[in-house]
């Protein structure tokens, strides 16, 4: 089997050398030919039309032949090994192990790349991502309802979903819809905490729009006033590396003059590294995307302040997110409003974790007020204190709210939450 394996490493080469190709003449920036700053590249059946792949089609066939040659001879071995007795050849039982496990390996691998290049599942999405110098092929279902149903609904007499970020306005049709769970029951309870008491959400009415070329600047000015006031104890949530990078770059050497921190997500480190330093310092600034939006228990002696720079609306040219927007009729109302809503709930659920926590939430993105869509954003999230002014009596009201304890005591919540 070594030479069929041999002559299956020279076609996987030339395989992979023609999508290395194939991706470059299609450009890995964000533009109108499909990638984005992540270098992902999603493959479409226009692309599959194009001459160029169909060679990648005929390198996959080459690779294809010659991996089944290496099945095949692997298959006599392990046939010979299992006809072996017992005790004729040492480890015989590790060496048929071995054997079984790559035949389930190389199975599903030869499955997955026939799948991307030459048998392509409607239901799926494709794509290619380049970066660091490595190329990887990627797939993933439009929908899980199906396969939810499948294998986890149909299998069970009951199933219960709980989550504190379910809910999009109240209403839960949306999760309903991408689950297919349009027959459950839903339940919404209210949440144990006191938010009017314990959080203070700002909404600066003077921030330029997103797209304004001065934008990342007044972000990181208001960052860096915050985390002045504050002393710290300040995460921004992005949604770019390179939001993330250039905000870094304008932040570090005005704050280090105050003996605070820049922590950069990518920069300096991983998410799990940069969470220790910055738990673990309580004099630091933490700017982070996507794997600090949720699932991040950062605790209230290190964090005082959320920033959300701007709302978490995916990218149009993130693979997934493009293809599942293709199946609605008003992709931005019906999935990409709701999507951006449920990151953002999970977002404001940084700040306060226990009955103790108290802090400040500031939407530099004013999106939320001047959008209709933005009344959805505000009525998704727990009815903390809210706050609308210039950025000027944002920081004196965020010092203020600091600055006093929380109060001991609950109060009646204004609203319940999904």
């Amino acid at each position: 089997a070594q030479l069929p394996l041999f002559h299956a490493r020279e076609h996987w080469a030339v395989l992979m050398g023609g999508i290395a190709d194939f991706t470059a003449d299609q450009g890995s920036e964000v533009g109108p030919k499909g990638g984005n700053e992540e270098g992902e590249i999603r493959i479409t059946s226009g692309m599959r039309a194009q001459p160029a792949w169909s060679e990648l089609e005929i390198a996959w066939d080459s690779f294809e032949h010659a991996m089944a040659d290496a099945a095949h001879g692997a298959d006599a071995v392990l046939r010979a090994v299992q006809s072996l007795p017992s005790d004729a050849l040492p480890g015989a039982d590790d060496l048929s192990g071995s054997l079984v496990e790559w035949f389930a390996d190389q199975g599903e691998a030869r499955s997955r790349v026939a799948s991307f290049v030459a048998q392509p599942d409607d239901e799926m999405v494709y794509w290619l991502s380049r970066g660091n110098g490595r190329l990887s092929l990627n797939g993933a279902p439009l929908g899980v309802a199906g396969r939810l149903a499948e294998g986890l609904f149909s299998e069970t007499r009951s199933v219960v979903l709980t989550s504190a970020t379910l809910a999009v306005d109240g209403q839960f049709s949306h999760v309903r819809g991408r689950l297919g769970l349009e027959d459950a029951a839903e339940l919404r309870l209210g949440s144990p905490f006191d938010y009017q008491r314990a959080a203070l959400l700002c909404v600066p009415t003077d921030m330029p729009e997103p797209n304004d070329p001065g934008y990342t600047a007044a972000v990181a000015d208001a960052i860096e006033g915050l985390a002045r006031d504050a002393g710290g104890q300040t995460m921004a949530l992005f949604t770019s590396h390179a939001a993330v990078r250039a905000t870094a770059a304008i932040l570090r050497p005005h704050l280090a003059v105050m003996g605070i921190a820049v922590l950069a997500q990518s920069v300096d480190g991983t998410p799990p590294q940069l969470l220790a330093r910055f738990q673990d310092d309580p004099r630091a600034v933490l700017l982070g995307t996507a794997s600090f939006w949720e699932g991040v228990d950062v605790g209230n002696d290190a964090l005082k302040i959320l920033v959300v720079s701007r709302l978490p609306f995916n990218v149009p040219t993130d693979p997934i997110f493009e293809a599942r927007s293709a199946q609605y009729e008003q992709p931005f109302v019906r999935y990409a409003v709701p999507q951006a809503v449920l990151r953002f709930r999970q977002g404001f659920g940084r700040l306060i974790r226990n009955r103790s926590d108290r802090g400040a939430v500031v939407v530099l993105d004013g999106r939320i007020l001047s959008r209709p869509y933005g009344r959805s954003f505000l009525n998704s999230i727990p009815p903390a204190t809210v706050v609308k002014t210039p950025f000027h009596d944002i920081r004196a009201r965020v010092r203020e709210w600091l600055a006093d304890p929380a109060p001991d005591g609950a109060s009646p919540l204004g609203r319940t939450i999904g």
